[in-house]
């Protein structure tokens, strides 16, 4: 298994970021650190299951959108949280279904609107 796979929740102890966190990771490499583009693509493809375009297409974003990366992280933790929510709420009536279904039906949206769009499944 490469560093820093999927599999890896536990990261490199070189770079103190989780496995998932190697997206995040990257915005403060690229922008506080001066990384250039290709390291930034290197240090991803080292690190990753990623194919190398994959890699490619990810660092670009991060270069044009610095946030991007964070943002994602974060609403990642929140639809999580809110598929936890609703779990303990539903027990054994719980549909992973219908949880997409609300979370999906409405597109973008902010963390707060979603919360409250989840608030029916609680």
């Amino acid at each position: 298994m490469r560093r820093g796979s999927r599999e890896n929740t536990e990261g490199s102890p070189a770079d103190g970021f989780p496995a998932s966190c190697l997206p995040a990771a990257h915005g403060p490499g690229i922008h506080a650190k001066k990384w250039t583009r290709n390291q930034a693509i290197d240090y991803l493809k080292q690190n990753t299951p990623n194919s190398e375009s994959d890699c490619v297409d990810a660092i670009n974003r991060y270069i044009v959108m610095p946030s991007q990366a964070t943002a994602y992280k974060i609403g990642m933790l929140k639809i999580l949280e809110l598929r936890e929510k609703a779990k303990r709420a539903l027990g054994a009536t719980f549909d992973i279904h219908q949880f997409h279904d609300v979370v999906l039906t409405n597109g973008a949206l902010p963390l707060d609107v979603l919360e409250n769009f989840s608030k029916p499944l609680d």
